[in-house]
């Protein structure tokens, strides 16, 4: 009868264990799904957009194309909640980050508004980015039309020359 309740308990932690691993997700989480490599990262307007920016802007840039507003905005601010500040920006990023080569400093975000920014969540989500944007002193040019910028000379970036690093 013993052996009997000892079975039974060691069935049960058992159990219990291999139920704790299943709920975390064990390590056969990561084989039910698939993924593969994407044959471009960007559209061919994308693309033409960039080679204009990369003969415009020179040696003194690097473009970061779709960046993340985590990976430039930060976000630690001392006083707010970080958790709630970056869930607000996780997930958002900008089509173009021109970033200056020597301070590594972000000096324009670039939109290409292309049809998907007439609806109406897509105009929501613009509206939080261009305010963050704002908020962070980092200045947004968007385009409505890749022709705008290939057919016409490019910007003048912002002045970071006053600027301490």
């Amino acid at each position: 009868m013993e052996i009997a309740v000892i079975v039974v308990a060691v069935v049960i932690v058992v159990m219990c264990f291999v139920a704790v691993l299943t709920k975390r997700g064990g390590d056969d989480r990561l084989v039910k799904y698939s993924y593969v490599a994407k044959t471009q990262i960007m559209t061919n307007a994308e693309k033409m957009f960039y080679d204009k920016l990369l003969l415009t802007l020179g040696n003194d840039h690097y473009i970061v194309p779709q960046a993340h507003l985590s990976m430039f905005i930060n976000h630690k601010i001392k006083g707010q909640n970080w958790k709630a500040a970056f869930s607000i920006i996780n997930g958002k990023s900008v089509d173009y980050l021109i970033v200056e080569k020597t301070s590594q400093r972000p000096v324009l975000a670039i939109e290409l508004d292309d049809y998907t920014h007439d609806r109406a969540e897509r105009k929501r989500r613009d509206k939080i980015v261009e305010e963050i944007l704002k908020k962070a002193e980092i200045p947004l040019q968007r385009y409505q039309n890749y022709n705008q910028f290939i057919q016409h000379p490019l910007f003048t970036l912002p002045d970071t020359t006053s600027q301490e690093s």
